[in-house]
């Protein structure tokens, strides 16, 4: 059984909410990218999970570390992607397949109601 490891940045606002920052006051914008990637967490997804990569991160991804993966989009306006060092998500519903060697995007809406779980407490990220 396959599984891939999904490095997950939050975006910039989120972080500079989390330093206290208010949108309008004057703050050092550096430290809050410093500290975006001080804050990137790590996904572990096993072949024939289906997982949620959300509107609150910024990026996604996967390191292939020579592993050819595939992603299918099922959508006219994202390219598939192939390789074997990195590939980026986008948010949505991914299902992983075929021993961890393909990612599909899944034709699912994510449900705003869910869109900000609490991660650690849904296990979901």
């Amino acid at each position: 059984m396959g599984f891939i490891t999904i490095l997950l940045m939050p975006n910039f606002n989120q972080t500079r909410k989390e330093l206290g920052y208010d949108a309008y006051e004057d703050y050092d914008s550096d430290a809050v990218r410093y500290q975006q990637g001080y804050n990137i967490q790590k996904m572990t997804v096993e072949d024939g999970e289906e997982f949620i990569i959300n509107k609150n991160w910024e990026s996604a991804t996967i390191h292939c570390n020579g592993k050819m993966i595939k992603l299918i989009t099922n959508n006219e306006w994202e390219d598939e992607q192939e390789d074997d060092e990195q590939i980026g998500l986008t948010s949505g519903i991914y299902l992983l397949h075929d021993g961890g060697i393909i990612i599909e995007k899944l034709n699912k809406e994510i449900d705003d109601n869910n869109n900000n779980w609490d991660q650690e407490s849904e296990g979901i990220f």
